[in-house]
């Protein structure tokens, strides 16, 4: 039954995909950034750019074009636009 409700949850997820979310990035993984959406949605792993271009986003509000439904509770996506720092 588990494993039936988590296809379901990820195929629910899929409807995010191409769409852009905000969301406030909160951590630093090897290859992804972690956010947490504005308002409701699931945590978006974020893509991190070619190391020339990367820049120091954790902390900042950010848009994602959502490219991928990786699971029932996860989403991957790429850095649209960089927004401000979000205070502390």
């Amino acid at each position: 039954m588990l494993d039936e409700v988590r296809k379901w949850n990820t195929l629910l997820k899929e409807r995010f995909v191409g769409r852009i979310l905000q969301v406030i990035v909160t951590d630093e993984l090897d290859k992804y950034y972690v956010g947490y959406p504005v308002k409701h949605g699931p945590v978006t792993l974020i893509r991190k750019e070619p190391r020339g271009r990367r820049r120091d986003i954790v902390g900042r509000r950010v848009k994602v074009l959502v490219e991928k439904a990786l699971s029932d509770r996860k989403l991957v996506g790429r850095i649209v636009k960089v927004g401000r720092r979000v205070a502390s």
